[in-house]
């Protein structure tokens, strides 16, 4: 299946504010726990925003041009903006050497179809005691195949998700006392403000999403760990714990990153310390990653470690190519702990790898969620519904692994910030 060529992303304008998880409490096994995220090779630059912008579509261009009348272009223009994801996605994937299979659209359309349902009236995505990280990671998703408040079919499911976090986000900026009180809520929490800041053409929901986004990145920051601290450099899953967490540390770095392209200022001295910890998480012995200095490695960690090596800027360094192949060789399988979680930050770190990393690992996820998607769109239970720091309720949970499920197979849609490659 031939994909067309990418297309160059449009400069950010200037002007207004850009719009554009847990362990257990011991910490001792954790993973991504979600993020979506993709990670660039060295901390962004506020300079320049690496996102593909949405450009209007070959058809809205087509009917300018012939300067149809205004009523006509009235009478088309939800229908274009409805169409607009499936009009722009193709433009704005790379083209993989690993083929895309033809049924992937059609697979994320139906899974977040099923998100969309279970959307509640106050705008949060299932789950009633964990409804913000549910929501959050719901958001990411939608925003990683092209929807956005203003464009798509599930543009008012966006708007409201939007909403809802807007509404529910502290004075202080910090989502951690949110749901179970635990970091991972406001390290979601973060990336999705951020990944929606570039994706919204609303003043005034620019302006909302710019301030959160600002006093949600302060409190990421001020929850970092200190340098006098046993795991300097580091996020602990409680904000009470001086224990650290490498996957949790990988999503707020990505958090970070997110922000900084969004506008928001962000030292490079963070990072650094947030370096210092992944490198100490490394366990030479295994040639992998552990959740903590002095663990034992796990697949979870080794996948968050290189999407943050990645992140970080040291997608050279000795211990990236060991963990590339030890991603390669520890794939993904029913038995692994914290399953979607898991799958999902395996699929970013492949891509983040390229080949022959990104075949292996596309191929076994795909095959994977292909079998486990039910015919109204979400992903069947693995395990227990345990996931880092938290049991979900049952609710959330469909709704959790689901998300986890389309930012896995999103990830060659290149559409959340910050992009690996």
């Amino acid at each position: 299946m031939t994909r067309p060529p990418t297309r160059t992303p449009l400069p950010r304008g200037t002007g207004a504010p850009p719009v554009a998880a847990t362990a257990r409490a011991s910490c001792i096994d954790s993973d991504m726990g979600g993020p979506p995220m993709g990670f660039p090779c060295a901390p962004p630059s506020a300079s320049r925003d690496p996102r593909p912008q949405f450009a209007p579509p070959p058809l809205m261009r087509r009917a300018t041009s012939f300067h149809l009348p205004s009523s006509i272009l009235h009478c088309l223009f939800p229908l274009l903006l409805a169409l607009l994801p499936s009009l722009t996605l193709a433009a704005d994937r790379r083209d993989p050497a690993t083929p895309l299979p033809p049924d992937l659209d059609a697979r994320v359309n139906n899974a977040l179809a099923y998100l969309a349902r279970t959307q509640r009236a106050d705008g949060a995505i299932e789950g009633e005691r964990h409804s913000v990280a549910t929501t959050a990671l719901s958001l990411l998703a939608f925003l990683s195949a092209g929807h956005t408040p203003d464009v798509g079919r599930h543009g008012l499911v966006v708007r409201g998700a939007l909403d809802y976090l807007l509404r529910t986000q502290p004075a202080g900026g910090s989502f951690a006392r949110l749901d179970d009180g635990r970091a991972y809520t406001h390290a979601v929490a973060t990336a999705a403000l951020a990944a929606a800041s570039g994706a919204g053409g609303d003043p005034k929901l620019r302006k909302r999403l710019h301030d959160a986004l600002a006093r949600a990145t302060a409190a990421l920051l001020d929850a970092q760990q200190p340098a006098d601290a046993p795991h300097a450099g580091g996020w602990a899953i409680d904000p009470a714990s001086k224990d650290a967490d490498l996957a949790l540390t990988a999503w707020c770095v990505s958090a970070l990153a997110s922000a900084r392209d969004a506008g928001i200022a962000v030292p490079a001295e963070p990072f650094k310390r947030a370096a210092a910890y992944v490198h100490a998480c490394h366990r030479p012995a295994s040639k992998a990653f552990a959740p903590q200095p002095g663990h034992d490695a796990s697949v979870p960690s080794t996948a968050a470690a290189l999407l943050a090596l990645h992140l970080l800027g040291e997608r050279d360094a000795p211990e990236a190519a060991a963990a590339i192949a030890y991603v390669i060789s520890h794939p993904v399988t029913d038995q692994t702990r914290h399953y979607y979680s898991t799958l999902h930050a395996a699929t970013r770190a492949a891509w983040a790898a390229g080949e022959p990393t990104w075949g292996a690992v596309w191929k076994n996820a795909f095959e994977q969620l292909r079998g486990k998607q039910a015919s109204d769109g979400f992903f069947h239970p693995v395990g227990a519904g345990e996931e880092p720091g938290r049991v979900l309720d049952r609710r959330a949970y469909a709704a959790y692994q689901t998300a986890h499920a389309v930012l896995a197979l999103t990830t060659p849609y290149r559409l959340l910030p910050p992009d690996p490659r």
